[in-house]
Parts: C-alpha cells; sequence; structure tokens
C-alpha cells in the first residue's frame, strides 16, 4: 500500500499538518488510536460558504469515484464530501489572501471538519461513563441505539478535527489534523468488531475501477486487493482484517459492489453518459446534427416531448449533396440497442450502385415528429452545389432550451429527393411535410402481398400469375393508366376459379391498400418519375438501407447500449470521469465511421457491375449479335424476337415456370393494353415479338414488368442500344466490341471452376471459336447458360482427408459468401413445398423419426395388440421405464389438396410436363403401379378433407414402403420379430454384461461415453446438443423403438432394481445412462449377432446396427402408451 509517512509534519501539540488529497486519509488510517475502529463525520462546515462566494473551488483527487453528485433545483451541482477533496484558490480567493498577509482583511477558517468514532463493537466507553451500554441515568437510555440522531457523538470519545484556514491554503502542508480523546480510560485489549464498511476512500475507488472499467467480479476484486498484503506476515493480515481499511469479508465487498452497481445505473447510466459523450466530445467535432432532449411536459402532438439525437459526418452529407439528389432510402430498426430505442438509418447510392450512410437518428419514439426533425436536420447541412464549398457551420440552441442543433450558413434548396420507405404512415407524414416524396419499397411490398397470398388460402398455381397481374397495375405511368389497370385486375381476378371471399379479398387489397388517394403514387410507377431528371430514377427497393443495417449488426456485438451503439459508430470507447481517472478518458478506436468512409472512396474508383446487371447487359448482347432486334417506324422504339423455347422464369430462384397459357394470354392482354401508348397505326406488335423503348425503358417482357425499368433496363432495351450504336459507331465495330464483351462475360464465369469441369474452349479458346461455343451452348441450353450452375466435381483437393468423414456438396460458386448478422429469410412467394436444406443432417433424421413415429400411431391394431402384451408382462413393474410419448401437434383442416405447407407456397405447379405418377403432396416421383395399401391411402385420403398430419403421414408411408422396406429386407433384416421373447434372450447376455461393467471386458461404447464425461463434465455431456451429436447410439438398429423399450426394461430389472449396478462401477456415468449409453447397444450387437447365428462378429454385428436404424425405426416403432 502506498504510504505517505514523508508527507506528514508534527507540531509539538500533538497534531499533525498534511497536504489535501490522499495523505490526509493515510494519516488517520494509520494513527494508532483510530486504527480498528470505524469513524462517522459531522457536515463539514465553512468550506461550501466560501465556494458560495467564489472564494474557493472543491476539487476531487486523482482517482477519486465513489462519490455522489446531484444536481438542486437552482442547477447548482452538488457532491458529498471526502476527506481527502482539494481546496483550490480562485483569482478572488488569491486577492483576499494577499490582503490577509498584508493585514488587510482578517483571517477566517475554509475547512473544519469534525469525524468521530462510532463506537462499533461496544468496546468504547461512552460519555456517560459505561461501557456498551448507556446507564440508567443517561438522557439517552431510552433512545434508539441511545442515541437522539445519526451525528450524536455520544457513543466514545475520540475526536477527529481537521481544520484549514485561507492563508494556510499557500503553504505546503496546509490541512492540520487533531486527534482527540480516548476509547476508554482503562486499558482494554480487545478488538472491537465493526459491522459497517470502512474501507478507505482510496480502496472503495479502487474496487468501483475495477467492477466498472474491467467488469471484475467481488472475488476478483478481492483477488486485486490482497496483492497489498503479498508476503505479509499472519500479525499484519490479522490487523489487515480487523481494521477492515485495505480488506473486508466477502458479505461486505459484496454489498459494496451491488450498492456501487446501482449508483452507476441510477447517476451514470447509459443514456447519462451518452448525453456527456455528445456534448463534451461528438459535439466540438461537428458529429451532431440535432440534439433534444425530451420534455414529458410537453402535449403528445408537440415535437418538443421527444428525445432525439441525429449523427452524421461530413463526408457523408457531402455523398448525400453529390448521390442523393434522387433518392435516399430510410429504415428503422428497433433491435439496434438493448433499450430497443429506434434508429433509423438515412442512406444514398453511390455511382458504383453501393449503399452509403447519410445520417443515423436515434428516438425514444418513432413518430411523423421525429422522422420530420431528423429530415430536417439533414437538410440543414447539405452543402451548396459548389464542389469546393467551404461555407462553415455552427450550433444553436433549440427554442425549447432542451438541446442544440447545427446549421450550415449555406443551405442546398435543391436536395429535395425521392424518400423510400416500407409502408409506414408516420414516414409518409414525415416525409411529406417536409416537403419530400415518399415511394414505397416494391420488397416489402412483394413480401406483404404474398403473405396476404399465404393467409387467404389462394391456390398455389394462381398465386405468381396473380403476383404478375398485380406488378402490372404497378408499371403504370400515369394515374389515369393506373385507375384503368386496376379495372383490368379486377377483371383477371374475376376470370379465375377462386371462390367470391378470396375474389374480394384479392380486389379489395388492391383497392384498399395500394391504389387508395393516400398511397397510388408512392406504389406506382408514376410516382416514381421526375420530369427533370431522364438519366437516373428513384430506387425500386430499399436494399442499401437494409445492408448498411446489416453491417452495423456484424459489427456490433456485446453488450448494446445507446451509447455504446453510438461508440462503435465513431469509434469512442467513452469512459465517465466518474469511472477512471482524468487522464486518457476517451480511447479511440477505428469505428464504422472510418470503415463506411474508407469503403465510399474505394468505392469511387469502381467501374463494376452488380451480377444481376450484368447478366441483363451480357443477354442484350447476345440478342444483338443473333440479329433478334428489328427497327420500327419510332426512332426510339424496337422490336426484338422472342426465343420459342424460352421459359418464364421465376425472379427469386431463376428457375423455370410453366403457366397455364390461358392464364398467359390474359396476362398479355394487360400487357399490351399497359403498352398501348408503345404503339401506333405506323407500330405494329407482330407475334413472336416483344415490343420496347430505349427511352423509358418499356418493354412488353415478364422482366420488365417485375423489375421495372427505374433501377436497370431489360434485355431488349440492352440489345436496342447496341442497336443505336452501329448507326453511329458503325456495324462492325459495335458487332467486334460486342463479342469480346460477351466472350470476356463467359470466360470470367468459367474462372471460378475447377480445372477438371472447365469449358476450356470458352477459357482458353480464341475469340472466335468461344463465341460459337457460347452460341451452341445456348442453343441447347437457352438462358440457363446466363444464370449460375452448380457443376460437382470429383476433384480430389484433400487427398489426406479420412474416407469415413461426411462429404460436402461441392460447387463452382466461388467462395462462400460471408454469414450475415440476420440472413434473410426465403421470400414466400416462391418458396417449393419439397424445398429443404442439403444434406442428411441430425436435424433431418430426427424429424424423419418424429414423422414415421407419427404415421405408425395411426396403426391402432398393432398399437393396441403390443401394448396388450405389455401390460402383462413380468418386467413392467412399477420401476419399468416408460418410453416418452412424443408430442401430438394439432393441425387446421386445410380444404386445398395442392396447397402444401402453410410457410411454403408452391408457385411453381405444372412446371414441366407429368411423365410420371407424382405424389400430390411432396412432388415425389411414385411408380406406375401403387401398392394396395398406398393406392388405397391415397384414395381415402382424397375423398375427405385431411389435416396436416395426414398428408405427412402419408408422405412418410410411400417413402417408407417404397424405399426403407425394400432397402432392408433385401439386407436381410427382419420384418418381424416377437418382442415377448426379447427378455430371455437378453438375460443370457447377463454374464457378458457383469463382465463389460467391471471393465474384464472392453467396449467400444463404454470407451466413447467414458471419454465425452471426463473431458467436458457430466452437466455439458448431458446438454441437448451433446445427447443429439450422440443419438445414434441409443438406437438399437433394426429393432426400433419397440426393442429399445424391451431391452431397457430388461436392463432395468436386471441391474438397477436388484442393486447391482452402482455409481461407483459407472463413474463418470450414471446408472441409467450407462444403461443407454453403454449396455442397450452392447444388447443390441449379441442380439443382431444371435440372428446371424453367431457367424459374424461384433464388428460386423456393429455395422448392421448403424445402417438398419431407419429401418427400425419405420418398421417396429409403434407408439408405447404409459
Amino acid at each position: 500500500m502506498e504510504t505517505y509517512e514523508n508527507q506528514i509534519k508534527y507540531n509539538d501539540d500533538g497534531s499533525v499538518n498534511v497536504p489535501f488529497g490522499r495523505a490526509a486519509e493515510w494519516y488517520i488510517s494509520n494513527a494508532n488510536l483510530l486504527k480498528n475502529h470505524r469513524l462517522k463525520n459531522q457536515s463539514r462546515q465553512v468550506t461550501p460558504k466560501l465556494v458560495k462566494a467564489g472564494i474557493l473551488t472543491v476539487e476531487r483527487v486523482q482517482g477519486a469515484i465513489d462519490y455522489l453528485a446531484w444536481k438542486t433545483k437552482t442547477g447548482t451541482v452538488k457532491s458529498t464530501n471526502r476527506i481527502d477533496d482539494i481546496l483550490v484558490l480562485t483569482s478572488l480567493g488569491r486577492d483576499l489572501v494577499s490582503q490577509i498577509e498584508l493585514g488587510l482583511a482578517k483571517n477566517q477558517q475554509c475547512w473544519y471538519w469534525v469525524m468521530y468514532c462510532s463506537g462499533d463493537g461496544g468496546n468504547c466507553q461512552r460519555l456517560c461513563g459505561s461501557v456498551g451500554k448507556c446507564n440508567e441515568n443517561c438522557e439517552n437510555y431510552n433512545l434508539r441505539n441511545n442515541l437522539k440522531n445519526g451525528n450524536d457523538m455520544h457513543h466514545c470519545s475520540v475526536r477527529v478535527i481537521s481544520e484549514c484556514q485561507l492563508s494556510w491554503l499557500s503553504l505546503e502542508n496546509p490541512l492540520r489534523i487533531t486527534i482527540q480523546g480516548t476509547h476508554r480510560t482503562f486499558h482494554n485489549n480487545n478488538i472491537p468488531k465493526i459491522s459497517r464498511i470502512n474501507l478507505t476512500y482510496s480502496v472503495r475507488d479502487s474496487i468501483a475501477l475495477s467492477r466498472r472499467a474491467d467488469h471484475r467480479t467481488a472475488k476478483g476484486i478481492k483477488a486485486k486487493l490482497l496483492t497489498s498484503l503479498n508476503g505479509a506476515s499472519e500479525d499484519v493480515i490479522n490487523n489487515a482484517l480487523a481494521s477492515q481499511r485495505i480488506i473486508c469479508n466477502n458479505d461486505k465487498l459484496r454489498q459494496f459492489v451491488a450498492r456501487d452497481d446501482k449508483k452507476l445505473k441510477d447517476d451514470t447510466g447509459p443514456w447519462t453518459q451518452l448525453d456527456s459523450l455528445v456534448n463534451n466530445i461528438l459535439k466540438s467535432q461537428g458529429f451532431i446534427l440535432y440534439y433534444q432532449i425530451a420534455d414529458i411536459n410537453q402535449p403528445a402532438d408537440s415535437p418538443d416531448r421527444y428525445y432525439q439525437l441525429t449523427i452524421s459526418d461530413e463526408f457523408w452529407l457531402k455523398n448525400a449533396r453529390n448521390y442523393g439528389k434522387i433518392c435516399i432510402g430510410i429504415d428503422g430498426k428497433y433491435d439496434l440497442n438493448l433499450d430497443r430505442a429506434p434508429v433509423l438509418s438515412i442512406v444514398t447510392e453511390n455511382s458504383a450502385g453501393c449503399g452509403l450512410p447519410v445520417a443515423f437518428a436515434l428516438f425514444n419514439k418513432e413518430n411523423h415528429h421525429t422522422i420530420k426533425l431528423a429530415i430536417d436536420a439533414i437538410k440543414k447541412n447539405i452543402p451548396c452545389d459548389n464542389e469546393f464549398c467551404e461555407h462553415k457551420w455552427y450550433y444553436e440552441n433549440l427554442l425549447s432550451g432542451n438541446g442544440f442543433q447545427r446549421v450550415r450558413e449555406c443551405q442546398n434548396n435543391n436536395w429535395k429527393p425521392y424518400i423510400l420507405i416500407d409502408k409506414h404512415r408516420p414516414s409518409k407524414l414525415a416525409i411529406q411535410n417536409a416537403s419530400h416524396k415518399p415511394i414505397l419499397c416494391w420488397f416489402h411490398i412483394m413480401k406483404t402481398f404474398s403473405e396476404n397470398l399465404n393467409k387467404w388460402q389462394i391456390p398455389a398455381k394462381f398465386r405468381y400469375p396473380i403476383a404478375l397481374a398485380f406488378k402490372i397495375v404497378g408499371r403504370s405511368r400515369t394515374e389515369e393508366t393506373a385507375i384503368e389497370m386496376a379495372k383490368k385486375y379486377i377483371e383477371f381476378i374475376n376470370t379465375l376459379p377462386l371462390e367470391k371471399t378470396k375474389k374480394d379479398k384479392l380486389i379489395d387489397d388492391l383497392s384498399k391498400n395500394w391504389m387508395c388517394t393516400e398511397w397510388r403514387l408512392s406504389f406506382i410507377d408514376a410516382g416514381r418519375i421526375s420530369k427533370n431528371i431522364t438519366n437516373r430514377f428513384p430506387w425500386t427497393t430499399n436494399n442499401f438501407t437494409e445492408r448498411i443495417n446489416r453491417t452495423i449488426e456484424a459489427v456490433y456485438s456485446g453488450k448494446q447500449t445507446p451509447l455504446t451503439f453510438i461508440e462503435r459508430m465513431y469509434g469512442i470507447n467513452f469512459q465517465s470521469e466518474t469511472i477512471v481517472s482524468h487522464e486518457d478518458l476517451n480511447k479511440f478506436e477505428s469505428g464504422l465511421v472510418t470503415l463506411f468512409n474508407t469503403q465510399t472512396i474505394e468505392q469511387q474508383t469502381k467501374d463494376d457491375i452488380c451480377c444481376d446487371k450484368l447478366r441483363r447487359l451480357n443477354q442484350g448482347r447476345l440478342d444483338f449479335l443473333l440479329n433478334m432486334v428489328k427497327i420500327s417506324s419510332d426512332q426510339n422504339t424496337f422490336l426484338v424476337k422472342k426465343k420459342s423455347d424460352d421459359l418464364f422464369v421465376s425472379f427469386y430462384d431463376d428457375k423455370p415456370l410453366r403457366l397455364d397459357e390461358e392464364i398467359v394470354r390474359k396476362l398479355n392482354d394487360m400487357v399490351n393494353f399497359l403498352m398501348k401508348s408503345l404503339l401506333s397505326e405506323n407500330i405494329i406488335l407482330e407475334q413472336g415479338f416483344h415490343i420496347c423503348n430505349v427511352i423509358t425503358g418499356e418493354c412488353t417482357c415478364w422482366e420488365y414488368i417485375w423489375n421495372s425499368s427505374l433501377r436497370d433496363k431489360c434485355r431488349h432495351c440492352h440489345a436496342a442500344t447496341l442497336l443505336i450504336e452501329t448507326q453511329q459507331k458503325g456495324h462492325l465495330e459495335v458487332v467486334n466490341e460486342a463479342k469480346k464483351n460477351l466472350v470476356h462475360y463467359f470466360r470470367n464465369k468459367e474462372r471460378v471452376v475447377p480445372a477438371s469441369i472447365k469449358n476450356n474452349v470458352i477459357y482458353q479458346g480464341d475469340m472466335e471459336d468461344s463465341y460459337q461455343e457460347i452460341i451452341r451452348l445456348y442453343n441447347m441450353q437457352g438462358n440457363k447458360i446466363f444464370y449460375p450452375l452448380k457443376r460437382s466435381s470429383q476433384e480430389i483437393k484433400d487427398p489426406f482427408r479420412p474416407a469415413e468423414l461426411s462429404e460436402r456438396t461441392k460447387s463452382n460458386l466461388g467462395a462462400p459468401p460471408k454469414l450475415s448478422a440476420k440472413p434473410r429469410s426465403s421470400h414466400r412467394i416462391n418458396l417449393l413445398p419439397n424445398q429443404s436444406q442439403s444434406g442428411n443432417t441430425f436435424s433431418i433424421q430426427q424429424r424423419k423419426t418424429k414423422q414415421i413415429r407419427n404415421l405408425k400411431r395411426k396403426r391402432e391394431d398393432n398399437l393396441s395388440s403390443i401394448s396388450t402384451d405389455r401390460s402383462t408382462s413380468s418386467f413392467a413393474s412399477s420401476s419399468s421405464f416408460i418410453m416418452p410419448s412424443p408430442p401430438r401437434n394439432v393441425f387446421q383442416h386445410l380444404p386445398e389438396l395442392p396447397s402444401n405447407d402453410d410457410l411454403n407456397l408452391d408457385l411453381e405447379l405444372d412446371l414441366v410436363p407429368n411423365s410420371h405418377n407424382l405424389c400430390p403432396y411432396c412432388d415425389n416421383i411414385l411408380p406406375d403401379t401403387l401398392p394396395e395399401k398406398i393406392k388405397d391411402q391415397l384414395q381415402n385420403l382424397q375423398n375427405k378433407p385431411i389435416t396436416e398430419e395426414e398428408r405427412w403421414s402419408f408422405c412418410i408411408m410411400h417413402h417408407g414402403e417404397l424405399n426403407i422396406v425394400p432397402h432392408g429386407l433385401s439386407k436381410g433384416y427382419p420384418e418381424y420379430i416377437d418382442f415377448n421373447v426379447l427378455p430371455s434372450r437378453i438375460i443370457k447376455f447377463e454374464k457378458d454384461l457383469i463382465e463389460i461393467i467391471n471393465g474384464n471386458i472392453s467396449s467400444y461404447y463404454w470407451d466413447i461415453a467414458s471419454s465425452i464425461y471426463k473431458e467436458v463434465g457430466y452437466n455439458k455431456a448431458k446438454a441437448p446438443m451433446m445427447l443429439m451429436n450422440r443419438f445414434e447410439v441409443f438406437q438399437p438398429g433394426y429393432y426400433g423403438f419397440n426393442g429399445l423399450y424391451t431391452i431397457v426394461n430388461t436392463l432395468i430389472d436386471l441391474f438397477v432394481n436388484s442393486n447391482n449396478l452402482t455409481k461407483d462401477q459407472t463413474y463418470p456415468l450414471d446408472p441409467m445412462d450407462f444403461i443407454y449409453e453403454v449396455l442397450v447397444p452392447e444388447v443390441t450387437l449379441r442380439l443382431i449377432q444371435e440372428d446371424r447365428n453367431n457367424s459374424i462378429t461384433l464388428e460386423d454385428a456393429k455395422e448392421i446396427l448403424n445402417d438398419s436404424i431407419e429401418f427400425g425405426v419405420y418398421m417396429h416403432s409403434n407408439e408405447i402408451d404409459d
């Protein structure tokens, strides 16, 4: 422990003089009379009066943490007093001291503080003369604790008086400390027992620092405190524990830590620290655009009622001027902090097609007031159109007095972009009030629309056509056209073979939610096309905002408070002055602002095109090279020939779709009506051609209908654009350049393919050979060549990899993508009923097992007979093990057979001609001649409303009967097992099992189980995930769950009920775990060996056990009743 002995000045009268600070407390703690006693203190006199007069200021000693501070009603900051406080003269105080020294003013006290012994332990002599308890004649005798009040000094006569005068402040040791009185008038060696926390302020500061900054536990803090006693003798440690100045017991330490945690939460919580960070650091650097403290006394319709913090960066604001004139996107998130305070992300797109942040806003409530404040704050700080704008910004206080805002000297009045939003009415109101135009994100439009189709149980085969008709309405370029197209949509819906209630819902959804006056222009293309801008258009989806949020989530780990969000944004590790010393309060690290700025600068030099745009561009090049483009009488309108075998492609997974020809004809009529502006007397749409306009980007193809031309033109417009270039550059030059770029595109696709399966004609051939190979593939495969294709590779890249390990799927798609913070689920409008993850993972096996058990549960006849047999079994005693029944799920009745899983919408029915019998529920191919059992069950299901459980049961049945059973029977697995004789067979193995228990016979399963339990411990080994990893160990091969039931109950009767299996024998497993993980598979091996007339080894039996698990689950796993 640090010593201050050399700073103590001893006086002749027994007093001492010390400097302000730690030395004063050190002297009091080490004085012999005070060592083992706890001191209390009265109020510090005189000092507050001089501070109020402006003569003094009180400063904290460096590193002081353990004190309370608060504001009075007048705004004055006050705090608790400490003996190590430091008095500092102000300029007025220094003038007064000069006058005192010259004899012109009277000297006066500036510090007078009395501390006194608390009398803990009852060893001190009280002022009435008695010890431990007042005598009956004492006036305090009948008082509680024998004290008049909390500052009554009756329990002991010891006083510690510290004092200082103004003239002493210039001295080296200005504080005089005098100790008066004694604890007793007679000698006593008893050490008083201190019941309260008696730690010094320096030790308390160290504890608080360890807790707040280092996040130490009470145990870790005590270990740190004990370092001062390293090498100390027993007497020294005893004295330290007795005085409790530098160490205390665990209970008191935990109490102190709990108190400090509460104080930190109440007085210096994340929002308080955020306020300090905003005002003291970020404001001076110009990062704060708007800051307002909520005033709960204001009405709900007043902006002053809400908390608002809008942050940005000067580089972001310049990017908003350069790239955000057309469109910006906003999106609120509630899960970026523990308090779920809304965070509004404002984002724009640069010339490279990448998202850039403009600002972030933090609210206590997301409504039109707070959103408008954020947008206005950005508008007031966008630089003017001068590229070299040097106008300054300044801060001004809000009229309410609750905050401030940043304002730029020049305000860019031309900055009025479209603002892309989700369908959120408060956002729309805020944007309109800020004189901007709100437009809706098409991704969220279609997400909502597809969820409605699913909720209304629209048959799967009609969902994609309805979605296309919905999109056709959205492509309207005028309000008048939109109203007409809405009527066409209603006509189309009414022609579909749907129930009237479903038709009404589809029609009402369009008219009330999308084509209503409030949202119409935010929905259709007419509200997104500016009359003054022809080269750039607003966005169609808010994916840039989503990506920025996901970037934040990926970096944003650990304890997430509003303070943490701002800290990581600017790379500031803010530390309050009440937590650490004044030195190095804030540590700066690389933050998200730096990351975003670096990415922005890197992207300015990139000319990359995103993959879908590049695909359309090269499809257009190929159409042009194949002479599929024809001119028309209008110089901007062209005809592009359709490829006869081109299929309609899903816009979610790029898979081809086949729609009903009559439905497609009706949709084409809607498209032709929409495109009537492109047609005239001189322009006729020929059969087998698309018509497109290279200026507006309009086209009759489905790609335009789905994506519009705002983000990118379709392939046909790209092809027509190349034809126009031939008139400017020359036909041969444009053809050669298009051919070169097309070959380069396909060579890049081959670049990531393993060498063993590369198309070397494209990759290494000359230009003409590569081009001809592309044409050959296009004639064979059509547009599939433009989409990524997975090609399996047999190339051995890891020759030392053990063959027993499961193989992973290899593809030519390059490096795996970086895992996102929150992967987006597949769109409901395009999920297939039989879509599943690749790989036979344990979770899939478990689901299959549950499905098979549900199927077997339906066999009531077998179940009742087995239950009857088991009820009479001699092994079904009160201690018998009962197999737990799987949970029964209740499914609602679904009247439509083709509508599969509620989570999966089959929009791709009838994709290919039916050349086989398909299961109506899972689309798996069934044989032409069905077994009678499957045929009868199928007919039974199709003649009544069925539940989802019955659908699954049927699919599991045909999978089991057509695959599992034939496979198992071909390998000789028994179709019928007499489980009644199984206990007697198991009893014959008792000797072998006892030898395994005693360790005389080695066991593969015992070795695995014991190693796992010893390595990870009992609790972790019993955790669900660990048990799932060893799931197959519990399975008795082709004996199934019925066999498991019988084997377990027989082993319980043999070993557990007879006390032949103890914990000592099975350590580290308990007896029941030992039965499951060791004895069950060992018994199964011997049963299998016996089934094969003992002609195989136990190793061979183990292979059969592992291979026959699925057969056993299906064939011999009837439900066991309790």
